[in-house]
């Protein structure tokens, strides 16, 4: 089953600048990749994969502004969001009466917003994570953790109106009840 270890970081904690620093770069690169799928949906109808919005911003500021394999998580959250927007498209047209209005395309976030970053399990430093701590890369900080390198599914940064919450994913065998004789 699967379970998270929570961290909640404050505006007063040390590492605040530093997470808000890569939820803003998470924002700027959804939104540039966004505009570009947005686009070509417009204009020339055509959809733009993660592949192929992977290889055309692997070049920009925006996507360099985090570690790779983060960069590829948010076009990874990105397509997401198209794909269940494509399929709101199919069963608005099989059954409109379920809809209180057409699907729209994906939204831009917020200027000023924040976006959710995503590290995979290749994107947490192993030898720190033995030593019971969480380096995140790109990042100068590390936290304590519970977890293992072996159970460790992903971590999550997940911008909050007050705080950020550090969330650590991990994997965890369900333990049956032994029945009492």
């Amino acid at each position: 089953m699967q379970l998270v270890e929570r961290h909640i970081i404050k505006k007063t904690h040390p590492f605040w600048s530093q997470l808000d620093r890569v939820c803003l770069a998470s924002k700027n690169l959804y939104n540039k990749a966004n505009f570009n799928v947005r686009q070509g949906m417009i204009f020339a109808r055509e959809y733009s994969n993660y592949f192929l919005l992977d290889k055309v911003l692997k070049s920009t500021s925006e996507y360099r502004s985090l570690p790779a394999k983060v960069s590829q998580q948010t076009l990874r959250n990105l397509e997401q969001n198209w794909c269940s927007f494509f399929e709101a498209i199919k069963e608005y047209k099989l059954a409109p009466e379920k809809f209180s209005a057409r699907p729209k395309l994906p939204k831009y976030k917020e200027k000023e917003g924040r976006h959710l970053v995503i590290y995979t399990k290749q994107a947490v430093s192993k030898k720190t994570l033995k030593g019971g701590r969480i380096k995140l890369s790109g990042l100068n900080f590390s936290f304590p953790t519970m977890v293992n390198y072996k159970c460790l599914n992903q971590v999550r940064v997940v911008p909050q109106s007050c705080c950020y919450v550090i969330e650590v994913i991990y994997e965890k065998e369900k333990v049956e009840p032994q029945p009492s004789q």
